[in-house]
């Protein structure tokens, strides 16, 4: 999305998310949406690769998981709730990695850092690791199968996190009550 002297980008005004298309004129967000981990996943990776061809995926990670395994974007006052993918490109061993996210706080604007410095140096997914990870609403439903498990209520404290351990895709989530899983991210095993 451009705005008439160049991209758009999100400012903060007095608890409030602002769509900025230029210095001079500001326009207020649309109402918020529910997105699943997959909804966002290939403008994330498009938005990567226009600023580092190189860039693979190392992490996913969603904030205030609603029980339906979405995170509501876009929500005035609050900063939390997030889809984030953090990238590395590792340069071939050649010099250090460089690390990068793309963030959704709003259903259209991603914020891009091309100099992360909250990504680690980790293992990053294979292609047809991608096209075979569970979305984040099966992983919730997975998450409620478990006895005793409470349901995500789209608190701060809740999250989605996917990752490459011990080889293989996986999944942790953590609910409001501090109950934690670990799930095979195709076949949504705990582990």
């Amino acid at each position: 999305m451009a705005g008439p002297s160049g991209p758009a980008y999100l400012s903060q005004s007095s608890g409030f998310l602002y769509e900025v298309t230029n210095s001079h004129h500001m326009f207020h967000l649309p109402d918020p949406e529910k997105f699943r981990m997959k909804d966002k996943l290939e403008e994330a990776i498009k938005r990567a690769k226009e600023k580092n061809p190189a860039a693979k995926l190392v992490r996913i990670f969603g904030m205030n998981l609603n029980p339906d395994g979405t995170v509501m974007l876009g929500q005035q006052g609050k900063f939390t709730p997030r889809w984030e993918y953090a990238f590395k490109d590792d340069k071939n061993g050649e010099a250090p990695p460089q690390f990068l996210t793309v963030l959704f706080m709003a259903p259209k604007v991603p914020m891009v850092n091309a100099n992360a410095g909250n990504v680690s140096d980790m293992p990053s997914f294979s292609d047809e690791q991608l096209g075979m990870l569970a979305n984040s609403d099966l992983a919730a439903k997975a998450f409620l199968a478990i006895p005793d498990y409470k349901p995500f209520i789209g608190n701060d404290n809740e999250s989605i996190v996917y990752l490459i351990q011990d080889n293989k895709p996986v999944i942790h989530l953590t609910n409001w009550k501090g109950q934690m899983v670990r799930l095979d991210a195709i076949t949504l095993e705990k582990l």
